[in-house]
């Protein structure tokens, strides 16, 4: 057969599956709308309608007893001209904004962090913060209204005990709108559950701690791994090799863990400094540039890599031999990005002591001898363990 016929042939295929793609696409579609169309009903009879028909009612005279009178911009001009209200709601309205909202933010973020990184009970915070969200407005503004009561409610009770005389809050025009923000405050829980879902989406990701690699930190240092545990909250411990070095090096982040806490230690204290070895980091810097590179098993991180600055192309091998085109192709059985996220272990590879071994290795957790894989390999856990009740 020839490569024309078999191309012929493959085409009327091709285009069968992109078909069936469509259609898939498209039932997927028709689901959402249908899961969502409760949804869109509401809004459009609850806030779509209504505010369609507020934009068209301003620009008439309405009493709610007669048809609606077209006066054109009438309405607007006594609003910006005559009305003394207006003043006094525009800077109200921009207090709340300014204040209010940012409030509102930084205490729901604040909830999510401290859910998110909750060792224990984490469904019974999780619930308690969001409870709020579910009462009616009406009940709660009549819950706060109950608690801020001048008389007799309980915060001006408390604050009477302690010697504090309490304010009137919302009879107050000064205390109304520091009112207003606590309620407002109360009941962040949908905004809570929005910030917990963006600290939390990493489903792909179920590393909770790293040990840090005490030979490269022995020249490099460890500040670098300081933005990263303030960044993502993770345990990183710089560890050395020695099988006492290994142990106390995870129990030390397991402490961490445990403790719900995120910190840069360093086991390897008698080798590593924060520092590392200074003249060896200055010629890395004065030789070396920062770049992008692809890492096996995981693919392309910006600004993970190094190459040679151009005083020093002339040693380059990319630039010498031309190797600009050559592709590295992961074997399509690997699952060694997995494994270095923690998803998966080295037993749940079909090729794992089979076809990947430390004499034919497939991907980098078993090119390694540092690697999971190899670990797993030459320390006989090449089956899943099991675990009897």
């Amino acid at each position: 057969m020839t490569e024309t016929a078999v191309t012929a042939g493959a085409a009327p295929f091709t285009e069968q599956r992109r078909q069936a793609r469509r259609r898939a696409a498209w039932r997927r579609r028709r689901l959402v709308l249908f899961l969502m169309s409760p949804w869109i009903v509401g809004f459009g009879v609850f806030f779509g309608y209504p505010l369609v028909m507020s934009v068209y009612l301003s620009f008439t005279h309405y009493d709610l007893l007669s048809s609606p009178k077209w006066i054109g911009w009438a309405n607007y001009h006594y609003l910006f001209t005559e009305d003394p209200q207006v003043g006094p709601a525009v800077r109200n309205t921009l207090w709340l904004i300014a204040i209010m909202v940012p409030l509102q933010v930084l205490f729901a973020f604040g909830v999510a962090m401290m859910v998110a990184r909750a060792r224990r009970g984490v469904g019974f915070f999780r619930t308690v913060f969001y409870l709020p969200a579910l009462a009616p407005p009406v009940a709660a503004t009549m819950a706060f209204v109950y608690l801020l009561n001048p008389a007799t409610g309980p915060v001006n009770v408390i604050l009477g005990h302690l010697g504090i005389s309490g304010p009137l809050w919302f009879q107050s025009a000064g205390w109304s709108k520091p009112s207003l923000t606590l309620l407002g405050i109360w009941g962040v829980g949908n905004l809570m559950i929005i910030f917990l879902a963006a600290i939390l989406d990493a489903p792909d990701n179920r590393v909770q701690a790293f040990l840090g690699p005490g030979h490269v930190c022995t020249v490099v240092g460890y500040a670098e791994y300081e933005p990263l545990v303030l960044r993502y909250r993770v345990p990183i411990v710089v560890t050395g090799f020695e099988p006492v070095d290994m142990l106390e090096g995870i129990l030390m982040t397991v402490e961490q863990l445990e403790a719900g806490e995120a910190r840069l230690e360093n086991q390897y204290r008698r080798v590593v400094t924060r520092e590392g070895n200074r003249a060896s980091v200055a010629l890395i810097h004065e030789i070396f540039e920062v770049c992008d590179r692809k890492w096996r098993g995981v693919g392309a991180i910006p600004e993970s890599g190094w190459r040679l600055r151009e005083a020093y192309r002339d040693f380059d091998a990319e630039r010498r031999f031309d190797v600009k085109t050559i592709e590295t192709s992961e074997s399509s059985v690997c699952i060694s990005g997995e494994i270095l996220r923690g998803l998966k272990k080295p037993h749940d590879c079909p090729a794992f002591g089979r076809d990947c071994t430390p004499d034919t290795p497939l991907g980098a957790t078993m090119v390694s001898s540092e690697g999971a894989c190899a670990a797993y390999f030459h320390y006989g856990r090449m089956a899943q363990p099991v675990i009897t009740p």
